[in-house]
């Protein structure tokens, strides 16, 4: 299992969960692309299930502690498919067969 801890104060109001958040900042143009609008709020989905986005970094010392490997990012995503649906890590760039159903904005820092 996955603890996320947000950076930001979690939102106190009854019935909201914490709020997810970005780390890192500046994004090259084929970061961008492979992250394919998957900021925190985002849900997208393809073959292997529907995952709302919880957390996203671009920085090189978190991806690699998330990945245990070097990597241009990470997410911390939960499949909203299944009840049982645990938060986990992925590194996987977008592809054609991932589909955005619920758009999340870029967080700006």
């Amino acid at each position: 299992m996955v603890t996320i801890t947000p950076s930001a104060p979690a939102d106190q109001t009854a019935g909201h969960t914490p709020r997810s958040f970005v780390q890192g900042s500046v994004l090259d143009s084929r970061v961008e692309e492979e992250l394919g609008g998957r900021w925190p709020g985002a849900v997208y989905q393809n073959s292997d299930g529907q995952f709302e986005v919880l957390f996203t970094t671009t920085d090189p010392a978190k991806v690699k502690e998330l990945l245990h490997r070097r990597g241009r990012f990470a997410l911390i995503v939960r499949d909203t498919l299944r009840p049982d649906g645990e938060p986990f890590i992925v590194g996987s760039a977008w592809t054609n067969s991932d589909t955005l159903v619920r758009r999340a904005d870029r967080p700006t820092r």
